[in-house]
């Protein structure tokens, strides 16, 4: 399942996690309600991809492979990739290690 976090109004939706993740996730909804308020339009969302999701159902949120992250990262047993979408919205995807899909995981094997 795919979580759609577009601030931080959004958080409470969300199942129970590790606390690592639950503190990425606040971060980056906490800067997107701080920037851009609670506007759908504007600024962004965070995907966050339950374990067991598959990349297909993620893809249907976002597409991924056409466009390419400005930071990749792994935290934990997640990875976390931030886009910039042609409009200047903010996307970031957390999924775990084992569900990430494949175009973020070389993302951030190109940078290591």
């Amino acid at each position: 399942m795919v979580y759609k976090i577009e601030g931080v109004k959004d958080l409470a939706m969300l199942p129970p996690m590790d606390d690592d993740v639950k503190a990425i996730i606040h971060h980056h909804a906490k800067i997107l309600t701080e920037l851009y308020g609670n506007s759908p339009l504007y600024g962004g969302y965070v995907l966050y991809a339950a374990p067991g999701t598959n990349s297909k159902t993620l893809l249907a949120y976002f597409d991924y492979q056409h466009n390419i992250a400005e930071y990749v990262d792994r935290i934990s047993d997640f990875y976390v990739a931030t886009f910039v979408t042609n409009n200047e919205n903010v996307v970031v995807i957390v999924a775990s290690v084992d569900d990430a899909p494949a175009e973020i995981v070389k993302e951030l094997d190109d940078i290591l």
